[in-house]
């Protein structure tokens, strides 16, 4: 992606869920004309101007680099995790985003079709492109969408609740078996 072709300032991604890696990964990028304006959070010796000169770090003040290095973390950031978010991003994008969301829409679109009627209601748009690529549904009364999520719990069929919904995530690890095991498990 071309990110001056947003027009943002700004541009915030977290690297978890559907890219795969860890908690406390993600991206952030920043038009270099907005860096100057923004303050480093806690500040840590690696993040200052000049460091690569170890013979000149005594001088006072530090100030923070010019660049993205202004926001580094601490030694004890868990670098490891950065390793499995690059992972996690090489399979995405040896899958391709576009087969990833066409197949997770797909698993949802299944979902929404068999769900009984008479027992729950779809929660998320219908149409693909009004919802991302997960779905919500609920049933006829807050006690049994309740009841139905923690059935789903106990056949490990893992979804969430939210705000009163079952929230369904399919990802590329997920297959029609699965969505055709959660409908036998609401119709059940």
């Amino acid at each position: 992606m071309d990110v001056t072709q947003f027009g943002a300032d700004f541009l915030v991604c977290a690297g978890y869920k559907w890219l795969l890696g860890p908690f406390g990964t993600g991206f952030f990028w920043c038009k270099h004309e907005q860096i100057s304006k923004m303050r480093p959070g806690p500040f840590y010796w690696m993040a200052a101007e000049g460091v690569n000169n170890f013979a000149a770090l005594a001088t006072a003040p530090p100030r923070p680099a010019p660049a993205a290095r202004r926001w580094d973390a601490a030694e004890t950031a868990n670098f490891y995790n950065l390793a499995a978010l690059e992972a996690g991003l090489e399979l995405v994008l040896r899958a391709r985003p576009e087969t990833v969301a066409e197949h997770n829409h797909r698993l949802i679109e299944q979902l929404f079709s068999r769900l009984p009627v008479d027992r729950c209601v779809v929660a998320s748009p219908r149409e693909p492109e009004r919802r991302g690529p997960y779905g919500c549904f609920e049933a006829r009364s807050p006690e049994k969408t309740k009841a139905l999520y923690e059935k789903l719990r106990r056949e490990n069929v893992i979804t969430s609740l939210r705000e009163g919904k079952i929230r369904v995530s399919p990802y590329l690890y997920n297959t029609e078996q699965d969505i055709d095991r959660l409908v036998a498990l609401v119709t059940a």
